[in-house]
């Protein structure tokens, strides 16, 4: 169940997922426990699975959920909770909390910077993903930099 549904994630056809991933969480944590982290990605690939219908609003304590059980389980630096808190922070760009993403988008691009390297495609999705949300904030000064930083980096890797 948990194939197919990232089988049909992975097409972009994240409403046909959903329910699917859905049954494999609660048959995971069921069996497996809510912090095993099968149980953990399941969470996770949900949400993603909301964020690509654009249904932010349930994607949102999802991720939240995640992230706290992957930094107790995976620890802070581990890549999957790096990106958890990149599309947590995307959530809560898409909803106009400028507020609440930015201090997640900075939070993800030190860490991404630091596990990844400054150069490495989801470092570069961060700075760009800060842009947007200072741009959306009326912060232009301060995104103008990072634009010309992200397509600087965009062209050299």
């Amino acid at each position: 169940m948990y194939n197919l549904a990232c089988c049909l994630y992975n097409q972009a056809k994240h409403s046909a997922a959903e329910p699917l991933f859905r049954r494999a969480l609660e048959s995971r944590r069921r069996v497996l426990g809510l912090e095993a982290p099968d149980t953990i990605d399941c969470i996770y690939f949900l949400a993603n699975s909301f964020l690509g219908q654009a249904n932010d609003s349930s994607a949102e304590p999802l991720y939240l959920q995640a992230l706290k059980l992957m930094q107790r389980v995976l620890g802070h630096e581990a890549p999957d909770t790096i990106n958890c808190i990149y599309y947590l922070a995307h959530c809560l760009y898409n909803q106009a909390n400028y507020s609440a993403a930015e201090p997640l988008i900075r939070q993800a691009l030190e860490l991404r910077g630091r596990v990844s390297g400054p150069e490495a495609p989801h470092t570069i999705d961060c700075i760009y993903l800060l842009a947007h949300c200072l741009t959306g904030q009326g912060k232009y000064s301060a995104a103008e930099p990072l634009y010309r930083q992200a397509l600087e980096l965009r062209q050299r890797v």
